[in-house]
């Protein structure tokens, strides 16, 4: 039976978690949880274009500019031109940018646990599929 406030309660779930977590990030590492999803995203296609950063996060190409551009102020990335392609800045991580990363992997396997906890493996299974269903069929234009 499906709820008649699945989205409604979809999105307070999603407004109060990345609040919550948000202040966590902030208080534990110094970094904002999508500035932790783009260092995820960096550490693991280093070096990247911010284009290729935009691109991953749904963002147009100034969004990620504006959320670099920060990320590099708090000494987590630096931006270098491309060899290849002057017109291309290629972002790294920093070591402080590898140490928040670090704290957040803890941080968030410890989060994980807290938020699945009294679930069982088949239930959460069913949640993510449910999840990854419902991005694939927004993007799709489904919905």
């Amino acid at each position: 039976m499906t709820s008649p406030r699945l989205y409604f309660t979809l999105n307070q779930a999603q407004h109060r978690l990345r609040k919550h977590i948000d202040r966590r990030c902030l208080a534990e590492t110094g970094a904002s949880s999508a500035q932790l999803g783009a260092m995820f995203y960096i550490r693991d296609h280093e070096p990247c274009s911010q284009g290729d950063i935009a691109a991953a996060f749904g963002q147009d190409e100034s969004a990620a500019t504006g959320m670099l551009a920060r990320m590099q102020k708090g000494g987590f990335i630096a931006r270098r031109r491309s060899p290849d392609d002057r017109r291309v800045a290629e972002v790294t991580l920093t070591e402080a940018g590898r140490a928040a990363l670090e704290k957040a992997d803890v941080m968030l396997a410890a989060f994980n646990r807290r938020l699945t906890r009294g679930f069982s493996r088949a239930e959460m299974t069913v949640v993510q599929q449910f999840l990854e269903r419902t991005i694939d069929r927004v993007d799709k234009g489904e919905l």
